[in-house]
């Protein structure tokens, strides 16, 4: 319990981190947006790079994220890392991460997918408290769709998120 609370409160120190420097000393200055999507993703898997190997590829265009939005997604994508080191693609050398986005219309629509890890015979039983945080967080907080697919080379995960949604 006490590496899974650590685990959050790092990621929400990095996202902390990103959105500071986004705050106006300046009451006539509006807030600038908190840090780009991939600084973002970049920052919150770094704990899981490996010397020698790319083992994540992060590729979609420069999205800019709020501070509320910046906080959510970083949960998100931590738990997200976290369940890949202890259970999917980042649980080996050879395992690897691509988390690839694009406009569609008025959302961004992003894909992270898992492959090298161990192979999925089906989708797990139990639901843990960081996955129903990560679900809640994309359609509660953020207005978006969450979706995973548990495919047998790894997990895809699907979020579809309102772009006016990423700017607060």
């Amino acid at each position: 319990m006490a590496t899974i609370l650590s685990g959050r409160l790092h990621a929400l120190a990095a996202a902390h981190a990103l959105v500071r420097p986004s705050f106006s000393t300046r009451e006539s200055q509006p807030l600038q947006p908190a840090a780009s999507l991939s600084t973002l993703i970049l920052t919150i898997l770094k704990p899981h790079e490996m010397v020698g190997a790319a083992r994540f590829v992060v590729e979609g265009p420069d999205i800019r994220l709020g501070s509320q939005a910046t906080t959510s997604l970083a949960l998100v994508f931590h738990e997200l890392a976290t369940n890949a080191a202890k259970y999917g693609a980042l649980l080996r050398d050879e395992g690897r991460v691509s988390i690839s986005w694009g406009q569609e219309g008025e959302a961004l629509a992003l894909q992270w997918r898992e492959s090298g890890g161990p192979v999925i015979a089906a989708e797990p039983v139990q639901k843990g408290f960081g996955s129903t945080l990560a679900r809640n967080t994309i359609i509660y907080q953020l207005g978006g769709t969450f979706t995973l697919d548990w495919q047998a080379q790894g997990l895809v995960a699907s979020f579809l998120l309102p772009l006016a949604n990423l700017a607060h």
